[in-house]
């Protein structure tokens, strides 16, 4: 068992609420080491059974103008229908580049393992600035999809017995 800082508590806790902000996703084994991370994120169905419709709008303002469109995400039912759940998000800006320099690339407009990562390490950082402002983490991440039960155990047992081997990790400190 790691003794965790205050920072890998908050590791910890924003992990836990993946599933909070993105509910077609389950926790496996996950452990938060000194100097890294390891988790297993189970994917459910991403969000194929809510259709997200896009909507261009001008605001409802025909004389806008700088004639700003917007992307708008909304979940409607199969019916058209309004639902109790129905949530619009403003998503983007269109102007000339949507997404930004990474176009319609950007991990944000869709529903994937780097939208859930983003979402998580900038939550992380955010808090973590707080503690340490020097925070950052490395600017990518692995990602490794687990495609039989053979994979998934010796993935489970690597993360499981992870803190066994810190005393070997070159940057363990006395």
């Amino acid at each position: 068992m790691m003794q965790l800082s205050e920072i890998g508590k908050l590791a910890e806790q924003y992990w836990s609420e993946i599933p909070e902000h993105f509910p077609f996703v389950e926790l496996g084994n996950f452990i938060v080491m000194p100097n890294h991370f390891h988790g297993i994120l189970i994917i459910n169905n991403f969000p194929n059974s809510v259709e997200t419709r896009f909507i261009a709008s001008n605001n409802g303002n025909e004389n806008n103008e700088n004639n700003e469109t917007r992307l708008i995400a909304s979940n409607i039912n199969e019916n058209n229908e309004n639902n109790e759940n129905n949530e619009t998000r403003l998503i983007a800006s269109l102007q000339e580049n949507v997404g930004g320099f990474s176009g319609d690339k950007n991990p944000m407009l869709h529903e994937n393992i780097s939208k859930i990562i983003r979402w998580y390490k900038g939550r992380c950082s955010f808090e973590c600035r707080k503690i340490n402002a020097n925070f950052a983490w490395q600017s990518r991440f692995h990602d490794h999809i687990i495609r039989n039960s053979k994979s998934f155990e010796t993935i489970q047992n690597y993360i499981f017995e992870n803190p066994l081997n810190w005393k070997n990790d070159k940057f363990y400190k006395i």
